[in-house]
């Protein structure tokens, strides 16, 4: 990763970063770091493409919360975070790029958004 963080990743997880396909589904087993993987691929984004909008979708804004927004706080270095909002769920980094985590039930329309993780899909429950 970028800007001096380092990483490590497992063959499965590196395999899916290298991938160049526009959009990736990953059908894993439990404890396979679904979410990890996620997390760093937006940290990448708002590190590598100043003033991008990477957005974390999760079921509930809780999950959001623990599942993305302290993980990813916790991760990056306090000088490569400009500012963060834990009501808003929101990471800007120095380069102005946002990091943001939201619920499934919120709209996202009109939005724009260069990377997005759709995570714990199978608990979202707008798609019976």
């Amino acid at each position: 990763m970028s800007d001096g963080l380092s990483v490590r990743f497992t063959p499965m997880q590196s395999r899916v970063l290298r991938d160049s396909t526009r959009f990736r589904v990953c059908i894993c087993g439990r404890r396979g770091g679904k979410t990890f993987l996620g997390n760093a691929w937006l940290i990448e984004g708002a590190l590598t493409v100043p003033g991008s909008v990477n957005w974390y979708i999760g079921p509930t804004l809780d999950d959001a919360r623990q599942l993305f927004y302290l993980p990813v706080l916790d991760l990056l270095p306090e000088e490569l975070v400009r500012d963060h909002n834990a009501t808003r769920l929101e990471i800007v980094t120095r380069h102005g790029s946002v990091l943001k985590g939201v619920s499934s039930d919120k709209s996202k329309r009109g939005m724009g958004v260069d990377r997005v993780v759709l995570d714990e899909f199978a608990w979202w429950d707008n798609f019976d």
